[in-house]
């Protein structure tokens, strides 16, 4: 067994995502309720260009977070000062995805990432 401290992982996750980020288009979403209807709408930022790790399977996995399951069509990994929320969305190629669900992985009490499932827009 190799004996690893919490610094070392902690000084090496930004070399992680220095080596396995790429572009994408992200857009913040914004929820608003219809005052007559009561209705929720949501609506989105024009894109930014953002750098973060994607893993695309081919086909939509079940993913475990900490004993739950979830069905995924993608993941992210961003990095601690990249703020990501439920219903964002991002393209990557020519594909959209929606973002599900989001969570904060920490260690030893520091911020290491930020992970999200999220499921291709239209399907």
């Amino acid at each position: 067994m190799v004996n690893i401290s919490p610094r070392q992982i902690t000084d090496t996750m930004p070399q992680v995502f220095d080596s396995a980020e790429r572009s994408i288009t992200y857009y913040t979403a914004t929820k608003t309720t219809g005052n007559i209807s009561g209705s929720e709408k949501l609506t989105y930022s024009s894109g930014t260009s953002k750098k973060l790790i994607f893993l695309r399977g081919d086909k939509r996995h079940e993913y475990g977070m900490e004993g739950l399951f979830e069905k995924a069509d993608a993941i992210i990994l961003v990095r601690p000062s990249f703020s990501i929320s439920k219903d964002d969305k991002f393209t990557v190629g020519s594909e959209t995805f929606i973002i599900q669900a989001t969570k904060k992985i920490e260690f030893a009490g520091n911020h290491l990432y930020t992970s999200a499932i999220a499921l291709k827009y239209g399907e």
